[in-house]
């Protein structure tokens, strides 16, 4: 019985220690940007007052992708890519914790920042108080 979980347990141990690398992704119609800096304040200010006040990685930069905290140093959620159009800005990011996943939210920035749009599974624009963010 011992010998059979090996296996298992060598397969979640490379899991953790290799993380998820998520393929490239891009959104029709939006220009990238490839730094956090360059992504509107009062719409990171929307985000991060969303998911109560965490914190996230820059694009490309590491973040904690599962439920084991192996350095606590590194925020939970890391920005994976955020592009604009027009007044839009939309941005997609990875969240570690009870099983890996990303959220994609649209803001619209005029005449004040709001959210227009997720593409989330578990979460609906009009009752937000269900996501977990």
């Amino acid at each position: 019985m011992k010998l059979k979980l090996i296996p298992i347990l060598c397969l979640a141990l490379l899991a953790t220690t290799c993380g998820y690398s998520e393929p490239a992704y891009n959104k029709p119609g939006y220009t990238p940007v490839n730094r956090m800096v360059a992504i509107p304040s009062e719409v990171m200010k929307t985000l991060v007052d969303l998911c109560q006040q965490c914190s996230f990685a820059d694009i490309g930069e590491d973040y904690e992708q599962t439920d084991f905290r192996r350095d606590a140093t590194l925020p939970l959620r890391g920005i994976s890519w955020a592009g604009y159009s027009g007044s839009k800005w939309t941005i997609r990011y990875g969240h570690g914790g009870r099983g890996f996943h990303h959220h994609e939210l649209t803001f619209e920035t005029l005449p004040s920042v709001r959210i227009v749009a997720i593409e989330d599974n578990e979460c609906n624009l009009s009752d937000l108080k269900d996501c977990c963010f």
